[in-house]
């Protein structure tokens, strides 16, 4: 597909939408939920599996990862309505997940795939924001 813009930009965009969302949660967190599964299953579909196949160690990095992604999807659960009990915690544990996407799991991929992977997973992250369509509570 490729548009000229790499993976590391659209995970950028995928996460100040995020932060967006997370500091207008406390009166709507319905958009927060609906950025967070789409962001979740980008990671476990896409960005996960690109990781354990392309990095050495990648498939325990991945799996190590996997722990706050769930973390995160119990909060936030499946489709439906969304109602985030505990609030405060889940968006420190976000914080955490989108630093070290932009600290470990970008640098690792760009040192490790090709231009090829990552434009690939530039349009899946590009995908995964346009279908967010869960309407703010």
């Amino acid at each position: 597909m490729g548009h000229g813009i790499d993976f590391g930009e659209e995970l950028a965009v995928n996460h100040r939408h995020i932060r967006q969302a997370a500091a207008a949660a406390p009166g709507h967190p319905g958009r927060l939920c609906a950025e967070l599964r789409q962001h979740t299953e980008l990671m476990r579909r896409h960005v996960l599996p690109a990781l354990a196949a392309n990095v050495d160690g990648g498939t325990q990095i991945a799996a190590a990862d996997e722990s706050l992604i769930d973390r995160i999807q119990a909060e936030v659960g499946g489709a439906g309505p969304c109602e985030i009990p505990r609030l405060a915690p889940l968006l420190d544990e976000i914080e955490v997940q989108l630093r070290w996407e932009d600290r470990v799991l970008l640098p690792l991929l760009e040192a490790a795939t090709t231009w090829l992977v990552l434009e690939d997973l530039a349009d899946h992250a590009r995908l995964a924001r346009q279908r967010v369509t869960c309407e703010p509570a």
